[in-house]
């Protein structure tokens, strides 16, 4: 029976649920040109930007914090060692970390946009965003992105914003029109498609938005159902919001190739509000025309043909005659093709593919038809004039300063609406520390650290801003980033009094719990020690977790929600550090103490019970802590129920102690219960369902039942390269995985090959030197190497050692074992001096790095010495 190791099953376990985050709207916002695709320029509202006063991350707070956006408690990971994702810290109550990589997508500037002279643009376009995307409306809007959060990219004490959406399970429209699934798509299915990006469109028209980019590249493909696509308009970064609602307002526009309306140029690239809506209609039949009819664009489906065909009948002027020849040819092919849908199509790119702007446009009836095309075949569609009342009410509009509402899509129309208060005023928008403490305080310190140094700069000016840093102060977040910790100080500065000051403060004592609106992420479930260890400042994050936890105690007592979530945190860098008496006690006490306020069967008490049963897994004391995740598990069920995400939490996590312990069987039952709950709940193809698909895998190939891990292995490959293509990074981890379960089943031919094509792609996505194209060389030299192809293999041995000597520096364990491997090829090509020579150096390194008494140590040293003998 073949086994794994407990590290290398871990590894296999955690290998699906860490795959990096796709950062495809990473941009650059500076008026040139742009690293997204053929993009120069960027989108503005002119008279909004000149009228704009100097803006800062508190700026950006407020905006988020008036349009009721969460700012979450995740990092963004940068760096040369980093796989550039998201880090939700490592879950106590969870058995891996959270899986936001596979279910959280990411919008970053690139950080030359932050530099100083660049700064407020970039944050002044953020906030358009924010403010757009964080309309009522729009925020509700089935085809428009949905802004989930922000978080936070820091870099030494710099913070850098970044935008959090939920990840379509399809990725973009031109990354799913290039697989299999995209490309079965009937012609009912892509104009639903059209129908989509419609409704979105006009939406924006509708609330004085022109997107500005509209392009397959910013349309995002989900799967509702099985063979059920929808499409939603995303990436606003380059969006125009016209704040004084005035079609003659000059707006700039970017120049996105081919996609861009002819009138649109690098040199003449301000138009009137009006103008730009047209241009957006120009684009969108574009976009039309290329979803509609790719076949007879692309001469290669995996290239760019299809882009310069489109580029070259553009140039030529011939884009509405091609369109029309093919709305005929395939009226002629189709027997579903009706009459209505010919016509109409045929009107819609007239219209929209007009190349003189001044006859571009739509008519009112001319819009209500071109949607009933779209719709022709659907059979049914939810009328959500409701939805739409209620949310236009709750906006502080009359609903009957609505002219009427047509509902083809269920969407207000830009040629419905009067000329009413929008919400677009921003001007005396002011951040409220009270409101959003609680998200601040489960978020990373030196977030606290940066809206410190904000407020302190601007509060010798600014009587509000002198308030917010004395309360900031007073409550204890803002010590470590302050240069003045005096409270009264700045409560002088602010001209108001102590008694104004314990006001506020009541009111934060007021807060039972830490909500975030739009998400279903729980604080508790997160923390940021692992990012904390990974940027090297854990012991300063624990003397400013221990100076904030005693004075939050002291302000606002151990019940509150502030103080629960900062002592865990505490607890949790305690328990890294190895302090684990510390962290037992301070948990021991928080659960007696809640227990005896809130009663055993709280939920407060249940979560500190979940933390308890993990520190004693954690010292290692697995008996113990078996025991008190069995009654952890028992209690969730009967608080939460079983399909809660608490209950599903303590369900991976005993299933994981169980394969700790060996006790293969029970570790199995339970995965498999997390498995068909997830698949219940979420469906065969979410996320949450492949990783417990994947780990129940891992489980079986503990056993030594490597054929039935196999089996699984390639039934998720195929849903992988179905629904995201084989070239995605998700899909690559689950290819790799397959090699290996090959490799450990000596079918080196199986093996090889998979590991070949996983090298390959992962070479052209990241590079030679990233570490997932490291890793997969490393794969594919150990596989040359034990069925004996040592050259094979010593080709990209002597490469893969010196890549990770570069990268991470000759005395790192990654990189003494790539040396290690080296050391064992070149003795076995006879190459025996070089293999002696450069075993030494392993052996004296391992010995300085890790003891002499660490068992990789003593396999060196023993190897060095058999060497010696035979050399």
């Amino acid at each position: 029976m073949v086994k794994m190791s407990a590290t290398e099953a871990s590894k296999a376990i955690q290998e699906l649920e860490i795959s990096a985050v796709d950062d495809a709207t990473n941009y650059d916002f500076q008026l040139a040109k742009t690293s997204f695709y053929k993009e120069d320029g960027s989108s503005s509202c002119l008279n909004y930007e000149s009228n704009a006063s100097h803006l800062d991350l508190v700026d950006l707070l407020a905006v988020s914090q008036w349009r009721k956006v969460d700012y979450l408690p995740m990092t963004w990971l940068s760096g040369p060692d980093s796989d550039h994702g998201l880090l939700g810290g490592t879950a106590n109550i969870q058995q891996a970390p959270v899986d936001l990589q596979n279910t959280l997508a990411c919008k970053r500037i690139h950080r030359e946009s932050f530099m100083a002279s660049d700064a407020e643009s970039a944050l002044r376009l953020l906030m358009t965003e924010v403010t757009i995307l964080g309309h009522p409306i729009i925020r509700q809007h089935k085809a428009i992105a949905r802004l989930e959060g922000i978080c936070w990219d820091f870099q030494g004490t710099e913070v850098y914003p970044v935008l959090i959406f939920k990840k379509a399970v399809h990725g973009d429209l031109r990354r799913f029109m290039r697989t299999t699934a995209g490309r079965g798509i009937s012609f009912d299915v892509r104009l639903r498609l059209c129908a989509d990006i419609a409704a979105a469109i006009m939406t924006l028209h509708a609330f004085h938005i022109v997107h500005g980019d509209i392009k397959p590249e910013n349309i995002l493909i989900d799967e509702n159902s099985p063979g059920v696509y929808s499409a939603k308009i995303t990436d606003f970064g380059y969006s125009t919001l016209n704040m004084a609602r005035h079609e003659d307002e000059p707006v700039a526009l970017p120049t996105s190739w081919p996609w861009t309306a002819p009138e649109v140029t690098k040199e003449n690239f301000i138009l009137f509000f009006f103008e730009a809506r047209r241009a957006d209609y120009f684009s969108f039949g574009m976009l039309c025309l290329w979803l509609l009819f790719t076949e007879d664009l692309a001469s290669d489906l995996d290239g760019d043909s299809d882009l310069e065909k489109l580029a070259t009948l553009k140039n030529d002027g011939a884009l509405q005659s091609f369109a029309l020849n093919s709305v005929q040819s395939k009226a002629l092919d189709s027997d579903e093709f009706s009459q209505r849908v010919k016509e109409g199509l045929g009107f819609f790119f007239q219209w929209t593919l007009e190349m003189n702007p001044l006859n571009r446009g739509f008519s009112k009836d001319q819009w209500a038809e071109a949607e009933a095309v779209f719709r022709d075949n659907e059979e049914e569609h939810q009328d959500d004039s409701s939805l739409n009342q209620t949310l236009v009410t709750r906006m502080g509009i009359s609903y009957e300063d609505i002219l009427g509402i047509q509902q083809p899509f269920g969407y207000l129309h830009y040629y419905n609406m009067k000329d009413v208060d929008l919400g677009y005023d921003i001007e005396n928008i002011r951040f409220n520390l009270t409101e959003s403490i609680g998200q601040l305080a489960a978020a990373d310190f030196r977030l606290w650290d940066a809206i410190t140094s904000c407020l302190e700069r601007n509060a010798s000016h600014d009587s509000e801003t002198a308030f917010s840093l004395a309360l900031l102060l007073e409550i204890g977040l803002g010590a470590h980033g302050a240069q003045s910790t005096d409270v009264d100080e700045w409560l002088l500065k602010s001209g108001k009094t102590r008694e104004e000051l314990n006001t506020e403060v009541d009111a934060i004592r007021q807060i039972s719990k830490i909500p975030y609106r739009g998400t279903d992420i729980d604080p508790d479930m997160l923390d940021h020690v692992s990012e904390y260890r990974r940027a090297r400042i854990l012991e300063e994050a624990q003397h400013v977790y221990e100076s904030a936890a005693t004075t939050i105690e002291e302000v606002l007592g151990t019940l509150h929600p502030v103080y629960r979530k900062i002592s865990i945190t505490l607890a949790t860098i305690w328990l890294d550090q190895g302090l684990y008496n510390e962290a037992e006690a301070l948990l021991q006490r928080l659960a007696t103490d809640w227990q005896a306020k809130l009663g055993p069967m709280s939920r407060d008490t249940v979560v500190m019970q979940h933390y308890l049963a993990n520190l004693l897994i954690g010292r290692g004391q697995l008996k113990e802590g078996l025991a008190h995740q069995q009654a952890v598990l028992e209690k969730s069920i009967s608080v939460f129920g079983e399909e809660h995400k608490y209950t599903l939490a303590a369900i991976g996590n005993l299933a994981t102690t169980y394969w700790n312990l060996g006790q293969w069987k029970e570790a199995e039952n339970l995965q498999v219960k997390n498995l068909d709950i997830n698949q219940r709940l979420r469906g065969l193809e979410h996320p949450r369902t492949l990783a417990a698909a994947s780990n129940l895998a891992s489980t079986y190939e503990s056993q030594g039942r490597l054929q039935e891990a196999a089996k699984l292995k390639r039934e998720l490959l195929e849903i992988f390269k179905r629904v995201f293509g084989e070239d995605h990074s998700d899909t690559l981890v689950i290819m790799g995985n397959l090699a290996a379960n090959y490799r450990m089943r000596r079918l080196w031919k199986e093996s090889t090959e998979l590991e070949t094509k996983v090298l390959a792609a992962r070479k052209r996505l990241y590079g030679d030197h990233h570490p997932h194209t490291l890793k997969s060389m490393g794969n594919l030299s150990s596989t040359y190497f034990l069925q004996g192809q040592v050259r094979e293999a010593l080709e990209l041995d002597e490469p893969f050692a010196k890549a990770m000597i570069m990268r991470l520096g000759p005395r790192h364990p990654d990189a003494l074992t790539a040396q290690n491997n080296l050391a064992h090829t070149l003795w076995a090509v006879g190459r025996k001096g070089e293999a002696v020579e450069m075993m030494e150096e392993v052996s004296k390194l391992r010995a300085e790095v890790l003891g002499l008494d660490h068992v990789e140590t003593k396999r060196s040293v023993g190897n060095l010495s058999k060497w010696r003998t035979q050399a």
